[in-house]
């Protein structure tokens, strides 16, 4: 894999992971936002959760977009293992079962472990000599 290759590849793991990360702290932060306060104890339950549900619903298309982001690196991450030629069909199985239950946290495992000790193609033209 080329080092501009491995460099995308590291952006777009990492910046998933902190898109994950924003995220989660967005909700808990909205979460934190919408407790109710002493003045708003009389205040029904279902209007509660209706009121955290309509402040938090603008998250959703964030959502969605996130799990299209961890759906296409989990897609190049189990077929770069399913060809990968220098490690053996248990390794291999091995990382696909890390990357379904572990999600996110293997993909960086797997980067630096796996891609950024790979070398660099050759591509220099071999001539044969006559």
């Amino acid at each position: 894999m080329k080092k501009s290759a491995k460099i995308i590849l590291g952006i777009c793991t990492f910046g998933y992971f902190v898109l994950v990360i924003i995220f989660v702290c967005t909700i808990i932060f909205q979460m934190l936002s919408n407790m109710p306060m002493t003045d708003d104890m009389n205040l029904h339950p279902n209007v509660l959760v209706r009121q955290y549900f309509q402040d938090i619903l603008h998250l959703l298309p964030f959502a969605i977009i996130m799990g299209v982001c961890w759906l296409s690196l989990l897609i190049y991450y189990i077929v770069h293992v399913a060809t990968l030629k220098t490690i053996s069909t248990g390794e291999r199985v091995m990382w696909i079962l890390l990357f379904i239950f572990f999600k996110s946290i293997t993909f960086i495992i797997y980067f630096f472990v796996r891609i950024v000790p790979q070398p660099e193609p050759d591509n220099t033209m071999h001539t044969i000599p006559s």
